[in-house]
């Protein structure tokens, strides 16, 4: 078992962070998510992870916010669907499989929706499946905690952003960790 996703076998999976679906959060939460998100989408692609973007229906709930289109810039390139778990869609899932990434980093909204569907499907098909709780969210805390709980229950590993961040640092006297300072003030 690893404590954190292996950096040459790991995707990130970024679950439907639209404008739609952000309205009725507070707008804290969503700048404290935004901010995690930044910091784990750089991750990512500092240390060369694919990255997949998922939107649900983008017609009618807009499209990723534009503060991590631009974290995320060239891999901003979002898969539409209407199924709250992404591997029942038959693209995404294809994306996902075709990565031949064996552990998938999940963060977005909403935990107890599409998160919690989307990971179950992933574990059941046999991924490792690492959930970053402070860069997922729900509209109510409940909702969050007990989707965060469910999760863990079927089978998921919960990480932070920075838990992340300085497992793949390892150590303090590299340029890495002073890639990375100026995102962790």
């Amino acid at each position: 078992m690893n404590l954190f996703p292996p950096k040459d076998n790991s995707l990130l999976l970024l679950v439907d962070f639209q404008t739609g679906f952000l309205k009725p959060f507070k707008e804290k939460v969503v700048k404290h998510l935004e901010n995690k998100l930044t910091l784990l989408i750089e991750t990512c692609k500092f240390y060369k992870l694919p990255i997949v973007v998922m939107e649900q229906n983008n017609e009618k709930l807009g499209n990723t916010t534009e503060t991590i289109q631009k974290a995320l810039g060239e891999f901003y390139k979002p898969y539409n669907k209407f199924i709250f778990s992404g591997m029942r869609d038959n693209v995404i899932k294809e994306q996902i499989e075709n990565s031949k990434k064996q552990n998938i980093i999940i963060a977005g909204i909403e935990t107890h929706i599409c998160v919690l569907q989307t990971t179950f499907d992933l574990i059941s098909k046999n991924y490792n499946v690492y959930i970053i709780s402070d860069a997922v969210g729900s509209r109510f805390k409940e909702d969050y905690m007990f989707g965060l709980e469910k999760l863990r229950e079927i089978g998921a590993k919960l990480l932070t952003t920075e838990m992340l961040l300085f497992g793949y640092l390892e150590r303090s006297d590299r340029k890495d960790f002073k890639h990375f300072l100026p995102f962790l003030k």
